[in-house]
């Protein structure tokens, strides 16, 4: 179980798609978001399949406060799902490059308090 995490626009959807080797998740050439609710992909690679979990862009400081509580509630959902599913084996945290002495500071909130700090992060830079 695989949790995609990341600003709106940093390109976690097309990180979903990199993993998937082909155009599964909807993406956009703008920082719009383009998933509106966390959206479950099952990618078979060889003889396993790996359920990853693509969520709405939830650590972006423009959102108003509904946006941002109704994006960290359905993260928060994601999550609860994959706890239900034997937990989370992997975060992978997007961040855009110029954007990373930025985010810093949501790797505890990611990390400790979502998803409990046994859990092991990847951070993806993208651009």
């Amino acid at each position: 179980n695989i949790l995609v995490v990341g600003q709106t626009g940093c390109g976690k959807s097309s990180v979903v798609n990199i993993l998937a080797g082909e155009s599964w998740a909807p993406t956009s050439s703008d920082l719009n978001h383009c998933t509106t609710h966390w959206t479950e992909y099952t990618l078979p690679i060889n003889t396993r399949s790996f359920h990853i979990f693509d969520t709405i862009g939830f650590l972006e400081p423009g959102l108003d406060t509904k946006e941002y509580t109704d994006a960290i509630a359905d993260t928060y959902r994601a999550i609860d799902a994959l706890r239900k599913r034997g937990g989370i084996d992997l975060l992978l945290y997007c961040v855009r490059d110029e954007e990373i002495e930025k985010m810093k500071g949501h790797y505890r909130l990611l990390h400790e308090v979502f998803c409990g700090a046994d859990v092991p992060v990847a951070l993806v830079v993208t651009n």
